[in-house]
């Protein structure tokens, strides 16, 4: 009895340890398309540098990995993020970008032109707001 739970107990750290790196990968892909737009990286003639768009050593201790080098990779395999004019510069294309709609989802990213046509945004509700609604309508 004791050696099944056990096994149970390892399983459920198992599948709770996947999500959690699947749900920081998700995270740090939107983080490094975050970092490109607010640095302006969205043209071939504005790419930047990789330290000027945010990326740069961090201690050697972290308690969690940092998963945006990972997702700069991917997103450079995708095509997404490109490279610019001068040697290690890059940017981010707008194009291959909205022709991923997996990607603007997972992110909740806007579509193109869609901020100029929409009026202003609506704040999203916390999961807590969320909650209590649920609360009161059952």
């Amino acid at each position: 009895m004791a050696i099944a739970l056990l096994v149970v107990f390892m399983l459920i750290l198992l599948i709770l340890s996947l999500r959690l790196s699947l749900f920081l990968a998700r995270r740090a892909i939107c983080t490094v398309i975050k970092m490109f737009r607010e640095k302006g990286a969205v043209q071939f003639e504005t790419a930047k540098l990789l330290k000027d768009v945010g990326f740069a050593r961090f201690p050697m201790f972290h308690i969690l990995r940092d998963y945006r080098p990972w997702a700069f990779q991917t997103l450079l395999q995708a095509e997404i993020i490109q490279p610019g004019l001068f040697d290690g510069s890059f940017y981010l294309s707008e194009e291959t970008l909205s022709a991923r709609p997996g990607i603007q989802c997972l992110c909740e990213l806007p579509k193109e032109g869609s901020l100029l046509q929409s009026g202003p945004t609506k704040p999203r509700a916390s999961w807590f707001d969320k909650l209590q609604s649920y609360g009161r309508s059952g």
